[in-house]
């Protein structure tokens, strides 16, 4: 190691569940080691955790690293987890090391691609180039007003052809090249053709993709005629299949507002009825996966009618059961060991099963949507066997991809979904609880994948954004959504993808992930929570530094479940004074979670609204597919 600081850079070892970061531990990186050092440290798995990777942090400025033989191993065993710890093989993943110019240069060094120049503050107009090599037309592109980089001609040596395919012209007037295709003629690469689309296509749209596909496929054709691979009619046959391939629907635009109230009142998101006053407790944590979900659509279909079960994913679902009981919401519990008769007891709540697809990366959720529609529970064939319950639907083959699926329940089951709440969820969720609320109350459950899980079976993020859009654009705006779009790096939209897409059809986003039990606790009512007495402001003193401690993210509500517990147990607690983000939706959701809050607050402990109100949004694009913007962000506001 050279030029880092002390206790900066750390090798960690990082724990997930479902998808969702928990924890990270491993040992320092030592400081300027002058020659190979090994560092080990042994760290315990926390429970719950089913998914964990080896990561290097490094956080020292201007420090480097050399790593090598890195192990992964069970206290006991010799046998390294890790396939490539010694980096012997050439590694899997492609990563971008910085925009450096000197890799468009035409040298040894660089790929001859030309450099980017651009772009400008106001956006241009997108044209295709009158009679370009490709025969590429206007209607081929995504968006003609446009602020994107172009490509730098100067950038790229005389003696090389650059032949326009598309240009920029701005709003100053002239104009720039946005896609070419390159003859080489210079010494360095010579007989060379590129294809440089730039970023003419580079947004996350089905239009998109069709002007990239459009742009590379004409362009390939056109390069294996340059190399005499294709003669001037088999590109002539190219160009004509690819002007027949019909064009793709856009996402909903300049929508208008679907004006419905919601139909259980005043609240944002809905609340069950008082739970029963003694609950059923079922500890699940020794159940397999699909026997856990079993139980929460159990405890979804029989909440409808009085929340009456709750399940022990964790320790912290039992301290907060046993709140419940010390706060008077209910009298006590009972404890179930045999929680099979339950599906026994209980089974007037439901129809029968319905089986889910498995080898759908999505399939798990397009069965909860179903079970919440038509009152079924859902259970590969043989857990429906060993509960005797009857299998009413199998969804096995039935879609070759999600987004079908998606698109008929929407179709068939319109008028049954709840129109006013959604549930973003990744489908790992569906496995550790928390999707009894939004099953509960028939709320479109949805996964939208991203760029690395968009691979997986029956995966396409291009299909499940157009269905998606389309559900929202009939979905009144500001409803309840919970969830999170975010499920590890690559996996979904992303935070920012996530919340801007939502929001867009103004679906503003309350971050829910791991929170088993809402059926229940959404039965609580409390009306208002009252905030402790703050202490009088200091005297300023003039020549001292004021400085406010705010703890953010408290809008995710698993956060007061878990997270914020142990801050208010600390010895230091009321040390000094704090404020705590807090989502103002737990009043509906989790109400006695944050009374046990307000009560065990100290002086100096201050509640606000976190992060932008009553759910989670980006304000400078909420809404922008509707019309009228500004009417559906007002009632935002109200809220």
């Amino acid at each position: 190691s050279r030029a880092n600081q002390p206790e900066k850079d750390y090798l960690f070892i990082r724990f997930f569940a479902g998808g969702g970061f928990m924890s990270q531990e491993g040992p320092a990186v030592p400081a300027n080691a002058a020659e190979w050092t090994y560092i080990q440290k042994e760290v315990t798995a926390p429970a719950g955790a089913n998914q964990m990777d080896v990561s290097l942090q490094v956080w020292s400025d201007g420090g480097t690293l050399d790593l090598d033989d890195v192990e992964l191993r069970v206290a006991g065993s010799a046998k390294n987890l890790l396939e490539n710890g010694g980096f012997e093989g050439a590694g899997g993943e492609w990563r971008d090391l910085g925009h450096d110019g000197r890799y468009f240069a035409h040298d040894e060094f660089g790929i001859g691609t030309g450099g980017f120049g651009g772009p400008p503050i106001i956006p241009g107009e997108l044209s295709a180039v009158y009679g370009n090599p490709l025969r590429f037309r206007n209607d081929y592109l995504a968006a003609q007003q446009v602020s994107l980089q172009w490509l730098d001609v100067g950038s790229i040596p005389a003696e090389d052809d650059v032949l326009p395919v598309v240009e920029l012209r701005l709003a100053g007037g002239g104009a720039q090249v946005a896609a070419a295709v390159i003859r080489h003629n210079c010494r360095q690469f010579a007989g060379a053709r590129d294809v440089w689309i730039g970023q003419v296509a580079s947004a996350m749209t089905n239009q998109d993709r069709y002007t990239a596909v459009q742009l590379l496929v004409r362009g390939v054709a056109w390069a294996l005629q340059e190399k005499g691979k294709l003669s001037r009619e088999q590109v002539l046959q190219v160009y004509a299949r690819l002007a027949e391939q019909p064009q793709p629907k856009a996402l909903p635009d300049n929508i208008e507002i679907v004006d419905k109230p919601r139909p259980w009142g005043d609240t944002f998101f809905p609340k069950s009825r008082p739970p029963v006053r003694t609950l059923l407790v079922v500890d699940v944590r020794s159940l397999t996966p699909w026997e856990k979900l079993a139980l929460t659509c159990l405890q979804a279909l029989t909440a409808r009618e009085q929340p009456r079960l709750w399940l022990i994913y964790s320790d912290h679902d039992r301290r907060w059961l046993e709140w419940h009981k010390e706060a008077g919401y209910i009298d006590g519990y009972e404890q179930v060991e045999d929680w099979r008769s339950l599906f026994r007891r209980f089974a007037g709540s439901y129809r029968g099963a319905v089986v889910p697809d498995t080898r759908l990366y999505q399939g798990v959720l397009l069965a909860c949507n179903l079970a919440a529609l038509e009152d079924l529970i859902v259970a590969p064939p043989d857990l429906a066997r060993d509960l005797g319950i009857q299998v009413r639907e199998d969804l096995r083959g039935r879609f070759s991809v999600y987004a079908d699926g998606m698109a008929w329940l929407w179709r068939n089951y319109r008028d049954r979904f709840n129109h006013h709440l959604c549930a973003y969820a990744h489908p790992n969720l569906a496995f550790n609880g928390n999707l009894d609320y939004d099953m509960q109350w028939r709320g479109v459950i949805f996964w939208i994948t991203g760029e690395r899980d968009g691979d997986q079976p029956g995966a396409d993020p291009l299909a499940e954004m157009q269905v998606m859009a389309e559900i929202f654009a009939e979905m009144p705006p500001n409803i309840g959504m919970r969830g999170f779009p975010w499920a590890g790096d690559g996996i979904g939209l992303g935070e920012g993808g996530g919340v801007e897409f939502c929001g867009a059809y103004g679906k503003g986003l309350v971050c829910t992930d791991h929170t088993p039990n809402v059926s229940v606790m959404s039965g609580v009512h409390i009306d208002r929570l009252i905030p402790p007495d703050q202490p009088p402001a200091p005297p300023l003193e003039q020549d001292k530094i004021y400085i406010a401690f705010t703890m953010s993210d408290g809008d995710n509500l698993n956060t007061w479940c878990d997270y914020f517990h142990a801050y208010f147990e600390h010895p230091s607690h009321g040390n000094f004074p704090i404020g705590w983000g807090m989502g103002p939706a737990i009043l509906d959701l989790m109400p006695a979670v944050a009374r046990w809050y307000y009560e065990h607050a100290r002086p100096g402990d201050e509640f606000l609204a976190d992060v932008s109100g009553i759910a989670y949004v980006f304000p400078q694009t909420y809404a922008r597919r509707y019309r009228e913007r500004w009417k559906v962000f007002s009632g935002f506001l109200e809220w």
